[in-house]
C-alpha cells in the first residue's frame, strides 16, 4: 500500500511534483497528458496512484508496443513490480487492466541435471 486516497495520482519529478484526480476515465486521461507533459519537460517521472507506482518516460530506440494492447507509445509506463515491460498510458492507468494484470511468472530452472 502506497498510502494515498484511492482515486488521487502523486506525480513526481526531478524539481517537484503534483497531485491529481484519477477517478474517472476523464480524470485518467488528464493524467496521462500531463506526465506527457512532465516526462518531455523534465525526463524520468514517477507516478503513484491506487496502490501502483509506475516509472514514465519516453520510449528510447525503436517505439515499441504496449505489452497490452499493442499500441504504440509516447511515453513508456513500466511499472516495477511487473518486471521489465512497457504499458502506454491508456493500459497503465485502467482500472479493469489493474484487476487483471499479473506479475510475470519467471520460470526457475531445474538444478538436477
Amino acid at each position: 500500500m502506497i498510502g494515498l486516497s484511492p482515486g488521487v495520482a502523486h506525480v513526481s519529478y526531478k524539481g517537484g511534483g503534483l497531485c491529481l484526480p484519477a477517478r474517472s476515465p476523464y480524470d485518467r486521461q488528464l493524467l496521462a497528458e500531463q506526465v506527457v507533459y512532465c516526462t518531455r519537460t523534465k525526463g524520468m517521472v514517477q507516478v503513484l496512484v491506487n496502490d501502483d507506482r509506475w516509472l514514465v518516460h519516453l520510449p528510447t530506440g525503436p517505439r515499441g508496443g504496449c505489452v497490452e494492447c499493442g499500441q504504440r507509445m509516447d511515453t513508456a509506463w513500466h511499472a516495477p513490480a511487473l518486471g521489465d515491460v512497457a504499458y502506454c498510458s491508456r493500459c497503465a492507468l485502467d482500472d479493469r487492466n489493474q484487476r487483471q494484470r499479473r506479475a510475470p511468472v519467471v520460470a526457475l530452472r531445474s538444478s538436477a541435471g
